[in-house]
């Protein structure tokens, strides 16, 4: 994303940062070469772990234009 400070967190600054970071929009996820804000990747987690199965790219597809109607705000 523009102007954001992209870098790997330690497994410590994730345990003291992670929630509020998450909260606030500020924490993506790379998945693979996908980098995505944790709205959507958290759901795609979930899903994984719980169903062990991903989500349809069409449900991925609209949570990343959600994302994308909330940053055009």
């Amino acid at each position: 994303r523009d102007g954001a400070v992209s870098r790997a967190l330690s497994y410590e600054e994730f345990c003291m940062q992670g929630a509020a970071l998450a909260s606030t929009g500020q924490l993506e996820v790379r998945l693979g070469t996908r980098c995505m804000p944790w709205r959507s990747a958290g759901p795609l987690l979930l899903s994984l772990l719980a169903y062990r199965r991903p989500l349809p790219n069409r449900v991925l597809e609209d949570l990343e234009k959600g994302e994308k109607g909330e940053e055009s705000v």
